[in-house]
C-alpha cells in the first residue's frame, strides 16, 4: 500500500482526526487516482456529520468525497446512501421543485481487504475504507439561517420542504424491498431498548418514563397500520436541509444531503427530526409543511399517538431536543398530553388537509 494507511485504534481517535484534511489528504489523492479524477484540485473539509467529507473544487464542477468508517453504521450506511441516490436518478429521475439532492458519481474502497488480510493477518483494526463520490449540493444548513428569517419566509420554506420530501418519499423502490420487513425489525429493536435508552438519556420525568412501556404498542406494526411503505430520507434535520437567500434577501430551501440513514418505512418517521429540530415544535410550520406535502392527518388523537411513538423510538434523543426548546413541557406527567402538545396543539394546523 503506497502512502500512510488510515488506521484508527478507537472511535475517539477517529473523531479527533475526522475533519483534519492533513490526515486525509493522501487517502483523498489515492481515491482520485483510483477513479481517474484529476489530482490537481482544491480540497476542503466539510465538517458536518459522523463521516469524513471533503469538497473537490474543479473549474467546471464540484464533487464531494465521503469516507465511511468502521463505526456509525459503516458499510450499511455506505450501501444505503449509494442505493438510494442511484434509484433517485435512474429510470424515471426524481424531479424536485427548485431543489437538489446529490447525484451518485462513483464509489470504491481505499484498500483491497483480501490483500490487507494477507499482509496484516494479525491486525483486526484494518479497514478497507469504502467511499462515495457525489455531486456537491450548494447551500447553507437551514440551522444557520432559518430562524433569523421572517415568518412569511419560514412558512413558504416549510411548504417547499413538504413538496420535495413528498417527492423523495415517492422514489421508486425495488419490488423485493417494497414492504415493512426491515423497518419492522428495526422498530422491534428500538422498542426492546427504549426504556434503557431513555434512562440513559435522562430526558423523561419519572411519570412519563414509567408510562413508556405501556404507551408504546407491543406490536409495533400498529404504528404504521394502513400505511404504504415509502423511501425515507431517515434524517430530515436542520443540519441536512439546505437553504439560501435569494437576490431579494428572501429565504428559500434548496436541497437536502446525507442519505446514509435512508430506509423503506413509514413517511411519518421522517417528520420527527424536521418538526423537532428545524420547526422547534412550531405547529404553524408543521401545518405549512404538511400542506405542501399533502398529508392527510385524519383523527388527531391517532396522528399524535403515531407521531409520538416515532419520537420516543427515534434513533436520536428526540425528547431532549423538545425540552431544549420547551423546558416548561418537561413537567407534563402524561405521554398522551405531551404528544398532543408536541404534535397537535389546538388542532388547527393551518391549511392541512384532513380526512372527512
Amino acid at each position: 500500500v503506497r502512502g500512510p494507511m488510515i488506521i484508527f485504534k478507537s472511535p475517539s481517535e477517529f473523531r479527533r482526526h475526522r475533519n483534519d484534511l492533513r490526515h486525509w489528504k493522501a487517502a483523498l489523492l489515492r481515491a482520485l487516482e483510483q477513479q481517474k479524477f484529476d489530482p490537481n484540485v482544491k480540497l476542503k473539509t466539510l465538517p458536518n456529520g459522523e463521516n469524513p467529507v471533503f469538497l473537490l473544487s474543479y473549474p467546471d464542477q464540484n464533487y464531494v468525497v465521503k469516507f465511511f468508517s468502521p463505526w456509525y453504521g459503516g458499510k450499511k450506511v455506505f450501501k444505503r446512501e449509494r442505493r438510494t441516490l442511484t434509484l433517485a436518478h435512474e429510470g424515471n429521475p426524481l424531479k424536485l421543485e427548485q431543489w437538489e439532492i446529490p447525484r451518485y458519481v462513483t464509489s470504491g474502497k481505499l484498500y483491497d481487504k483480501e490483500m490487507l488480510e494477507k499482509a496484516f493477518p494479525s491486525r483486526l483494526d484494518i479497514w478497507d475504507w469504502p467511499y462515495l463520490i457525489l455531486t456537491y449540493v450548494p447551500g447553507i444548513p437551514l440551522l444557520d439561517i432559518f430562524h433569523e428569517s421572517s415568518r412569511e419566509d419560514k412558512l413558504s420554506c416549510a411548504r417547499a420542504i413538504g413538496e420535495n420530501i413528498k417527492k423523495i418519499h415517492e422514489i421508486p423502490v425495488e419490488e423485493s424491498r417494497r414492504d415493512f420487513s426491515s423497518f419492522e425489525r428495526w422498530m422491534v429493536q428500538q422498542r426492546r431498548m427504549v426504556v434503557k435508552r431513555h434512562v440513559k438519556w435522562n430526558d423523561l420525568n419519572e411519570s412519563t418514563l414509567s408510562e413508556l412501556p405501556k404507551y408504546l404498542p407491543s406490536n409495533v406494526k400498529r404504528i404504521w397500520k394502513g400505511q404504504e411503505p415509502k423511501q425515507l430520507h431517515g434524517d430530515v434535520s436542520d443540519e441536512n436541509l439546505l437553504g439560501k437567500k435569494d437576490s431579494n434577501g428572501k429565504l428559500v430551501s434548496c436541497g437536502i444531503i446525507d442519505f446514509g440513514d435512508s430506509r423503506i418505512g413509514d413517511p411519518l418517521y421522517d417528520f420527527v427530526a424536521l418538526h423537532l429540530s428545524l420547526f422547534r415544535c412550531d405547529l404553524g410550520l408543521l401545518g405549512a409543511f404538511m400542506d405542501g406535502y399533502g398529508y392527510k392527518v385524519g383523527d388527531l388523537n391517532v396522528f399524535s399517538f403515531k407521531a409520538m411513538c416515532y419520537t420516543l423510538l427515534h434513533k436520536e434523543d428526540a425528547m431532549r431536543t423538545v425540552f431544549n426548546y420547551h423546558p416548561e413541557w418537561k413537567s407534563i406527567v402524561s405521554l398522551k398530553e405531551l404528544a398532543l402538545k408536541i404534535w397537535v396543539g389546538d388542532g388547527s394546523f393551518g391549511n392541512v388537509k384532513k380526512d372527512d
